[in-house]
């Protein structure tokens, strides 16, 4: 391992994005919980998305309800007045958690196209968390798809949060010995202050000497911390024996470095596919 002090990773203030089709208030007690942790400000960003909005504008668009199947009108005045509604009650949710909690908070409500929004937004922050729900359309599943990417392509640290979210459990890391892989274990002891609970390491496609380096290295950098340490080995390629095994442990945060270069896009989706914790992807 390299002795050559690398920059920090500093997160000073945690940006929530959030439009129309969150609708899980888990994921804002938890985007809440992390900020206190990590004893940093919080921001939620609303969008109004412009996309739903010219939708509704349409004379032939009609939206279904979930519950009897029937279409109904779906007009432009009545949109308008949901998505205020919608962001008036997260604000006041928001605020309820935050204060429980003493977290310095911030809320604000934008117009316009939701993945341009929130990478301007990511700009000016160290940690964007969004708060995704089971897409109503390929649409909503393709614009949540086109605002992580931006956020990735912006370079900053992406929490993923997901209906029926929970984060208590072992924080598991998947670690390669990177810089980013590094300081995602101090971003992972810092979490884990005050917590009953184990930090679990995944060591994808190492070889016995080099598991047996990083893992050592790993121990020395915990070491005064007092949380308890586990490693597991996985070959290369084994995401569906992987994912089984965040299931089984029962993961209550699972932190990635994205600069992994044995972990493509698609093979992150299908590890964290339907998994019930948050996901921090670093960038």
């Amino acid at each position: 391992m390299s002795a050559v002090p690398r920059p920090h990773l500093r997160i000073r203030r945690l940006l929530l994005a959030l439009d129309g089709t969150c609708s899980d208030d888990e994921c804002l007690g938890i985007a809440v919980e992390l900020a206190a942790r990590l004893e940093v400000d919080l921001e939620g960003l609303f969008v109004e998305d412009l996309n739903v909005l010219r939708g509704a504008s349409l004379p032939f668009v009609k939206q279904v309800s979930p519950l009897t199947a029937t279409p109904h009108p779906f007009e432009r005045a009545e949109t308008e007045r949901e998505l205020k509604g919608f962001a008036s009650r997260i604000e006041r949710h928001l605020q309820a958690a935050a204060e429980q909690r003493r977290v310095k908070w911030s809320f604000r409500v934008v117009r316009g196209v939701a993945s341009r929004e929130v990478a301007a937004a990511a700009l000016d922050t160290d940690l964007v968390a969004v708060a995704e729900t089971a897409p109503r359309s390929i649409l909503r599943a393709s614009a949540s798809r086109t605002i992580r990417d931006a956020i990735r392509e912006a370079g900053r640290t992406l929490l993923l949060l997901r209906p029926g979210v929970k984060a208590e459990g072992p924080i598991v890391m998947i670690y390669d010995g990177s810089p980013a892989a590094d300081e995602a274990v101090d971003v992972a002891l810092k979490l884990l202050v005050g917590i009953d609970a184990a930090l679990e390491v995944f060591l994808i496609g190492e070889s016995a000497e080099r598991a047996a380096k990083l893992t050592q290295w790993l121990r020395e950098r915990a070491a005064g911390h007092g949380t308890p340490i586990r490693i597991h080995r996985f070959t290369s390629g084994e995401f569906s024996v992987i994912r089984r095994a965040l299931l089984e442990l029962n993961a209550g945060f699972l932190i990635i470095p994205s600069q992994d270069a044995g972990l493509t896009a698609s093979a992150v989706d299908e590890i964290t596919q339907g998994l019930p914790c948050p996901v921090l992807l670093l960038p």
